[in-house]
């Protein structure tokens, strides 16, 4: 009896192990330069404050920042200095990661995919 109480709560342990391990991963976003200059861009997540992201150059990807399930908000892309394009927002969720793409025209679109 002992040892069928044994497997399981072994059997037991083990089932929530996986459970617990196959949690989606937060939410994450980048962001691409295809802008003829380097770029800088301010994000903020609802309820903080603002971050800035400086000297993302020409070609390139930012890293990935890890953010909570929220909105993130981003301004101060090119197409800006003229305000012609309303600051982006995009609600994130476990699982999903983000790349905000600055157009070669300076306007910027949001990416989703799954991680």
């Amino acid at each position: 009896m002992i040892r069928k109480l044994i497997g399981l709560t072994v059997l037991v342990t083990v089932a929530f192990a996986l459970v617990a391990s196959g949690d989606d991963p937060d939410p994450r976003f980048r962001v691409t330069n295809n802008y003829s200059s380097e770029v800088n861009i301010s994000y903020k997540l609802t309820g903080s404050n603002t971050v800035n992201m400086n000297g993302i150059a020409t070609g390139t990807t930012s890293e990935w920042k890890s953010v909570p399930e929220t909105t993130v908000s981003i301004e101060n892309f090119p197409a800006d200095k003229d305000n012609s394009q309303e600051p982006i927002s995009f609600a994130t969720a476990k699982g999903y990661q983000y790349t905000v793409v600055i157009a070669a025209d300076g306007r910027a679109s949001v990416n989703k995919e799954d991680q």
